[in-house]
């Protein structure tokens, strides 16, 4: 089984669509707004934008679920449209300082990995945090999801690839 859903990826003002939920706007560095039927609903969501407006995550449109976190900041959080209630889940340690900070959210099974360039945070389908492990890695490629494991690799200098695996099931790392 794979996670449902698709990604959130809103870098400007234009808004995002929410499907039958409305459309995802940032109305400022404290409130998100959902626009439906002409009308806008604003959620406070504290410091979420305390670095910048990139909003990345995934939205589940079937439960009104999305995992939110900006490119480069240190919050990930909870969004729940069915209650309009934001949650901070995690304050990530980030490498402000390091010009390749990102954050990607991707499915893995049944599960969601929200990754960095100083970790990794496993989600459940109800988008609250499983697990949370770190390495240091400014480039990590995501490689997939299988035998209970989710994938990742890096291409060191000169050349030679390095795989690490962690356990779906608890973060352990079983590789690398």
């Amino acid at each position: 089984m794979t996670a449902k859903g698709r990604p959130i990826d809103l870098w400007d003002r234009g808004g995002l669509d929410l499907g039958s939920w409305g459309e995802l706007k940032v109305v400022d560095f404290r409130h998100l707004g959902i626009v439906q039927n002409g009308r806008t609903r604003e959620i406070e969501v504290g410091d979420l934008f305390e670095v910048d407006t990139a909003l990345v995550g995934w939205f589940v449109e079937d439960t009104g679920l999305a995992v939110l976190a900006t490119s480069t900041g240190p919050s990930v959080a909870r969004l729940d449209l069915t209650l309009d209630e934001y949650t901070r889940l995690t304050t990530l340690a980030r490498d402000r300082a390091h010009d390749m900070a990102f954050m990607r959210v991707v499915p893995a099974n049944e599960y969601l990995i929200a990754y960095y360039e100083l970790g990794l945070v496993c989600l459940d389908s109800a988008c609250w945090i499983k697990w949370q492990a770190e390495y240091n890695d400014p480039v990590p490629e995501y490689l997939g999801a299988h035998d209970g494991q989710v994938w990742f690799g890096t291409q060191l200098p000169g050349g030679e690839d390095y795989r690490r695996s962690y356990r779906l099931l608890d973060g352990k790392q079983l590789t690398g």
